[in-house]
């Protein structure tokens, strides 16, 4: 049985050349115009618990990213990943948002995150937009 990362051949995916870049900036709203969206007290306080549980999330998957990095590469950079997880933690799309500018350490960090995967199912009540993560992956 063949080897595969993230649902495709594994040589596919490690001798694929690195993907194009797309960078696209968005202006920070001014914290005038955020400060003039009131907020009800109740959304608040549970956006607060939302927001502690997906940081939790996130540091979870970030320790898993971290145990499955390959160690002594001969190159430096960082990769953004960008991935989507399922409510059970499977990763059901995942590709480079940024390159580190060597297919390489590019390909390593997918092959790092199709180790780590599947990962432990998110707390429940994310919507899938929280299920989205971009997590900079940098060799050194």
């Amino acid at each position: 049985m063949s080897e595969t990362i993230i649902g495709r051949p594994a040589s596919e995916v490690l001798e694929a050349p690195a993907p194009a870049v797309f960078i696209h900036a968005v202006a920070a709203p001014t914290a005038a115009a955020v400060a003039a969206v009131p907020a009800p007290a109740s959304a608040a306080s549970r956006g607060n618990r939302d927001d502690e549980r997906l940081r939790r999330y996130e540091r979870l998957l970030w320790v898993a990213l971290l145990a499955h990095k390959p160690r002594g590469m001969p190159f430096q950079g960082t990769v953004l990943m960008a991935f989507t997880l399922s409510a059970s933690g499977a990763v059901l799309e995942a590709h480079v948002a940024r390159s580190a500018g060597m297919a390489a350490l590019d390909r390593a960090a997918l092959a790092a995150l199709a180790a780590a995967a599947p990962f432990p199912p998110p707390p429940p009540g994310l919507t899938a937009a929280q299920l989205r993560f971009s997590i900079p992956f940098t060799f050194q």
